[in-house]
């Protein structure tokens, strides 16, 4: 999962923590 919330992170902007507690 880390990979998704990378993408996610660069696409949206989220951070790996927020992404964690969602």
């Amino acid at each position: 999962m880390e990979r998704v919330a990378d993408l996610v992170e660069k696409m949206t902007g989220v951070s790996l923590t927020v992404r964690s507690s969602m």
